[in-house]
């Protein structure tokens, strides 16, 4: 649970980050957001498997 003034910044920042990241996916084909969750999820992976080796 948020304070008041935790919800006014989340209103005036998380917002619009959030509003921006809808904006760019929004502006790719659906192939573009399909190459891009591929490659983040194989490099998620990845990253998972060298952070375990650490």
């Amino acid at each position: 649970m948020l304070t008041e003034k935790g919800v006014l910044l989340s209103e005036s920042t998380v917002a619009k980050i959030i509003k921006a990241e809808n904006d760019v996916f929004d502006s790719w084909s659906d192939e573009e957001v399909r190459q891009y969750l591929s490659l983040t999820e194989r490099y998620l992976v990845a990253l998972k498997e060298k952070v375990k080796a650490l």
